[in-house]
């Protein structure tokens, strides 16, 4: 669908050229839902992504779209309301994502922070870090789905990168398009946004969408490598406790157990996470469970019950875990299996 854009005015650059050629690209896009129905879009980005919360502004008139076609193996969405709203998604399902706002910006906000995330920046999200987004009026963002499988293809380049957040970036990995590899980066995603929704190189039977892949993969992993100007490294220790925690969700432990883990003592390492998470190690789990409880709950697939959920990600005492899970996601887990079950409805009758 074509038509004026009224609520998409510019590209953050420094380049006039750029923000009109950004405005007559938008009005050429064939969207595949166009809609002042928020809900429309929703349920469209929820098939190529996952279900999840929107939270709209009820004075406000909106301009929602969405675009979706395929590279390859990756799986691009380019996505915009055109006003402000709020997602909720909770944690990602097997796969991460990369985001690059073409225009606007957006806020991602997790554990009571928030770090805004414009034009200027790509934002790597990996399946271990809840989704909360607040997007500007005029924010349109591409969203590339990375599978595990083909997210291997970046080696340990994302491992490596992890072990170099910042306390900001432990929101996600946040690339600087403006500098080094990073600019090449947003060359190629300017590419592949361009003739992947309005041109026909990258479609039809040819060699193409492959080479575009390799190259995208290739440039992705080069931007990774780069260490971030005065970043902390993050304490083996640490990364140690994490990856006892996530491999032990549902089991019983405690403080005592993690410690022995990362082979720091339980005082140190609580200092170490609060330095690194601004929570100490056992909260910063439990809203890891909760985040994944709130993954199985909006997943149609995986949402059986609630009180099978709450068990299986170690919640024994379901009145705790539903007052911890309104507290954290402002719905009981009953409110989000049902919003599920009827997104799920909406989404196998389209």
């Amino acid at each position: 669908m074509a038509g004026r854009s009224k609520n998409y005015p510019a590209l953050a650059t420094s380049s006039e050229f750029d923000k009109k050629h950004l405005m007559d690209w938008v009005n050429h896009i064939p969207w595949a839902v166009r809609s002042p129905n928020v809900s429309r879009v929703q349920t469209q980005v929820g098939r190529f992504l996952k279900t999840f919360r929107i939270e709209p502004k009820p004075e406000q008139r909106y301009d929602a779209r969405v675009a979706n076609t395929r590279v390859g193996k990756l799986d691009l969405t380019l996505v915009g309301y055109g006003g402000d709203i709020t997602i909720k998604a909770g944690q990602l399902g097997h796969f991460s994502i990369l985001q690059w706002p073409l225009a606007g910006h957006y806020d991602l906000m997790v554990d009571g922070r928030s770090v805004r995330i414009g034009c200027q920046e790509a934002h790597l999200i990996a399946p271990g870090v809840p989704v909360q987004l607040r997007f500007s009026a005029d924010c349109l963002m591409l969203v590339i789905r990375l599978s595990a499988q083909s997210a291997r293809a970046l080696g340990g380049e994302l491992d490596a990168a992890a072990a170099h957040l910042t306390e900001k970036e432990a929101l996600g990995i946040i690339l600087d398009l403006q500098e080094g590899s990073g600019v090449s980066l947003k060359r190629l995603l300017s590419y592949l946004c361009e003739e992947a929704f309005t041109g026909s190189l990258l479609k039809g039977q040819t060699d193409a969408p492959r080479h575009a892949e390799d190259l995208f993969f290739a440039t992705l992993s080069n931007a990774l490598r780069l260490p971030k100007p005065g970043a902390v490294l993050k304490p083996r220790s640490v990364l140690r406790a994490e990856k006892f925690m996530l491999a032990h969700m549902a089991e019983p432990i405690g403080l005592a157990d993690v410690a022995r883990a990362s082979g720091v003592s339980a005082s140190r390492l609580t200092q170490q996470f609060r330095k690194i998470h601004a929570l100490p190690p056992m909260k910063w789990w439990r809203l890891r469970r909760l985040d994944r409880a709130f993954d199985d709950l909006s997943s149609p697939l995986d949402a059986s019950s609630v009180t099978d959920v709450g068990l299986s990600w170690g919640f024994s005492h379901l009145g705790r875990f539903s007052s911890a899970y309104k507290s954290r996601f402002g719905e009981t887990p009953k409110q989000t299996l049902q919003r599920t079950r009827s997104v799920a409805g909406r989404v196998y009758e389209a």
